[in-house]
């Protein structure tokens, strides 16, 4: 998960962007230790660089048009 953290910063330093929304979820009925969780919770509350923010805050900032919403370019099916 520490891997995935710094891939994600390194790719949001790269986009120019101030702001990225980014999504991390999990089902934990399917986790038994939470130990790793737990390091990763801590590394990201500790991290200067990154906001936690509820769904709901993100979709208000998204009606704002706050974040600009990629599309995929190929036609529907």
């Amino acid at each position: 998960m520490l891997e995935m953290l710094s891939s994600i910063r390194q790719r949001a330093r790269a986009s120019g962007l101030a702001d990225i929304p980014v999504i991390l979820e999990n089902h934990t009925k399917d986790i038994q230790d939470f130990s790793h969780i737990k390091q990763f919770v801590s590394a990201v509350a500790a991290a200067p660089d990154i906001k936690c923010v509820t769904l709901t805050e993100l979709a208000q900032e998204l009606q704002q048009g706050r974040f600009a919403i990629k599309t995929s370019a190929r036609s529907p099916a």
